[in-house]
C-alpha cells in the first residue's frame, strides 16, 4: 500500500507554526484578556446569533467579531495536519510503522481523557474539555511520534 505524504521541506516550517500556535492557544486560555490585546475585529455573517439559548436573537445579519480564536484554530489545524503528513528526511517502512503506533497511542490517550471527562465534567466546562480533546489529538500524535523517532535514532 502506497502512502502519499507531503515533501519533507514542509516539516520544519509547519512544525514551528504548529507549536507556536499551540503556545499562543495556551496563553489565550491562561490569560483571557490577551485576546482583546490581539483583537482582529471583522464583520462576519451572523447565521446562528450570539445567544446560545436563543439562536435568532440578533436582528442584524452582519456582526463584529474578534476573529483571533477562529484564525488560531485554522492555523493550528492547518499547520498540524501539514506537519503530520510531511515526510521525514529518511522515510521508510519503519517510520511508517512508528506513524501508525503514534496514531494508535494518541487515539487511545485522547479518548481515555474524553471518557474520563465525560464522567467527571459537566456543563460549560465539558464543552471546554471537548475543545481541548479536539486539539490534543493532533498535539498528542506529534509528541508521541517525535518520542518514538528519537527513541529509534538513539538505538
Amino acid at each position: 500500500m502506497k502512502t502519499y505524504l507531503l515533501p519533507s521541506k514542509f516539516l520544519v516550517p509547519s512544525g514551528i507554526i504548529f507549536y507556536a500556535s499551540v503556545l499562543l492557544g495556551v496563553l489565550l486560555i491562561v490569560f483571557p484578556d490577551l485576546s482583546q490585546t490581539l483583537s482582529i475585529e471583522l464583520s462576519v455573517p451572523n447565521f446562528f446569533g450570539k445567544d446560545a439559548d436563543n439562536l435568532l436573537v440578533e436582528k442584524s445579519f452582519w456582526i463584529q467579531n474578534n476573529m483571533i480564536d477562529e484564525l488560531l484554530t485554522l492555523l493550528l489545524v492547518g499547520s498540524g495536519l501539514i506537519h503530520l503528513f510531511s515526510k521525514e528526511k529518511q522515510e521508510d517502512e519503519f517510520i511508517m510503522q512508528l506513524r501508525f503506533h503514534a496514531m494508535k497511542w494518541s487515539y487511545l490517550l485522547n479518548f481515555t481523557v474524553l471518557a474520563i471527562g465525560s464522567l467527571l465534567v459537566y456543563g460549560l466546562p465539558y464543552f471546554n474539555m471537548m475543545l481541548f480533546c479536539l486539539f490534543s489529538q493532533l498535539l498528542c500524535y506529534h509528541l508521541v511520534f517525535r518520542i518514538f523517532v528519537l527513541q529509534h535514532l538513539r538505538k
